[in-house]
């Protein structure tokens, strides 16, 4: 199957699996995503060969998404303190990610590093900018976020991952689609949906390492020129999108920007998703 075709069909599978998981009860998620990659622990260190950064990530994706678990299902997601350490754990995600390329130097790693720096910066953290929405079927971790970030995260990650994980950039590639589909549907269920689809492909991966990079083997796309033009389009765009909402933020303080970010429109305003 060509690696197109390999790439879509995963992007279903997740896509599906965070539909799914997103209907689950507190239960499931706390069992797949914390009993599973504890009793997988001494499998995992016996069989793969990882680096740092990625022990490191799976741990702290899947230890995230059980404490995002117990802020969606329990009264502790009724403090507005607990709620917001959710973006903060979001920044420190990215900041994860930042520390690798400022550590391998070279023009195309800095400027990922800045770009996810940026994004940092544009996190929402303001106290109207996060919720719980109850419905009928499921419960959600909202934050407003906008498609503009989304886009601008996206293709910061797919550039960090083409530099430093070539091998790997199909699967992400698929894990990155997944919650975007979802996030230009509903942005403020992006995060929620992103770190499910995370979480999934990092237990996979460890658990069948071999096999999964064996079917999926991107290393053949790397190409340190692509890898630089990616890294600057992914620069260019950030910085603007960045300038281009502090901007609308002056124009229109009661945006949905300007209220994600602290400010309190009144209760009759009309605000727009940038």
């Amino acid at each position: 199957m060509p690696e197109i075709l390999k790439i879509l069909a995963l992007t279903v599978v997740l896509f599906a699996a965070q539909e799914l998981l997103r209907r689950s009860s507190k239960w499931i998620l706390w069992g797949l995503f914390g009993l599973v990659p504890l009793a997988l622990t001494p499998f995992w260190l016996a069989t793969n060969d990882f680096s740092l950064f990625l022990w490191v990530k799976c741990y702290t994706i899947v230890a995230c998404i059980c404490w995002g678990t117990a802020v969606r299902f329990t009264a502790i997601g009724g403090r507005q303190l607990i709620r917001l350490s959710i973006p903060v754990l979001l920044a420190g995600n990215i900041l994860e990610a930042v520390a690798p390329d400022l550590i391998e130097g070279g023009w195309a790693h800095g400027l990922v590093a800045l770009t996810g720096l940026i994004l940092v910066g544009m996190i929402p953290m303001g106290d109207r900018a996060r919720r719980i929405a109850s419905l009928q079927s499921h419960r959600d971790f909202q934050l407003d976020l906008t498609r503009g970030w989304l886009i601008g995260y996206t293709v910061w990650n797919w550039a960090f991952v083409s530099l430093n994980y070539p091998e790997l950039l199909g699967h992400h590639t698929a894990v990155l689609a997944a919650a975007l589909i979802v996030g230009l549907i509903d942005p403020h269920r992006w995060l929620q949906s992103r770190a499910c689809t995370l979480g999934l492909n990092l237990i996979a991966v460890a658990t069948i390492n071999t096999r999964m990079i064996g079917w999926l083997d991107t290393t053949s796309w790397f190409d340190q020129r692509l890898g630089n033009a990616v890294a600057a389009f992914a620069a260019a765009f950030v910085v603007g999108y960045a300038a281009w909402a502090w901007l609308l933020i002056q124009a229109n303080p009661r945006s949905t920007l300007a209220r994600s970010t602290g400010g309190v429109p009144p209760a009759d305003s009309h605000t727009f998703a940038a």
